[in-house]
């Protein structure tokens, strides 16, 4: 079920907070996959099913009544991010602004909800941590809006009768955010934007240091 209102989403959040994903799967009576492979995606799926997601793979935020995305980021014991965040899948580059985009609509608001992610940990005794809210900056938004405009003006920029001209889109490009292939469809590569980690990583430190106690 939807929360009512953004209260009632962190207090969901908050409550999951300490759990391992062994403990939180019980409770949703959802069984853990067998094969590590399987794994990956399985504690976001959980977490949105436990917090009452519903937006799934629809190019809107998890809860679009709230206008608020969500984001499942593993980190290490270190409290650094273990990979990049996955934004959302590039449909159309053609006249594309960043306001308009589906990414600034995703990454306006976020609820940001870190999990253990050291390989060494079994999946199973993996604990979640503690969720908070997020809205970019006027400097992370300037970042977001630069990078996003680079690549795309390189995407334009390509000769679409050229088929190896994807291969001209670098995940090099991009201080915070950046492109790269994430799959294919019907014989075509998929690109997908996603978040580097060393600019979750800041989220994260500003986060904790906003809760120091004073």
């Amino acid at each position: 079920m939807l929360p009512e209102n953004q209260e009632e989403l962190l207090k969901r959040a908050h409550y999951l907070a300490g759990l391992t994903v062994g403990e939180l799967a019980a409770r949703l009576m959802t069984p853990l996959p067998e094969r590590p492979g399987s794994a990956k995606g399985f504690t976001g799926q959980l977490i949105e099913i436990a917090l009452g997601a519903g937006a799934g793979s629809h190019p809107l935020q998890d809860f679009p009544h709230l206008d608020i995305e969500l984001k499942t980021i593993p980190v290490g014991w270190n409290g650094k991010p273990r990979e990049t965040t996955h934004v959302c899948i590039l449909h159309h580059a053609a006249g594309a602004s960043f306001e308009n985009s589906n990414v600034y609509n995703k990454l306006r608001r976020v609820l940001w909800f870190p999990v253990e992610g050291e390989p060494g940990v079994p999946l199973r005794e993996r604990h979640l941590g503690q969720a908070f809210l997020w809205e970019p900056d006027p400097g992370e938004l300037r970042t977001l809006r630069e990078d996003f405009a680079e690549i795309i003006a390189l995407l334009n920029a390509r000769d679409e009768a050229d088929e190896e001209s994807d291969f001209l889109i670098s995940a090099s490009i991009g201080t915070a955010l950046h492109l790269r292939p994430s799959g294919s469809f019907q014989g075509k590569r998929v690109f997908s934007w996603y978040l580097r980690k060393d600019f979750t990583a800041r989220i994260l430190e500003n986060a904790a240091l906003r809760d120091m106690p004073r």
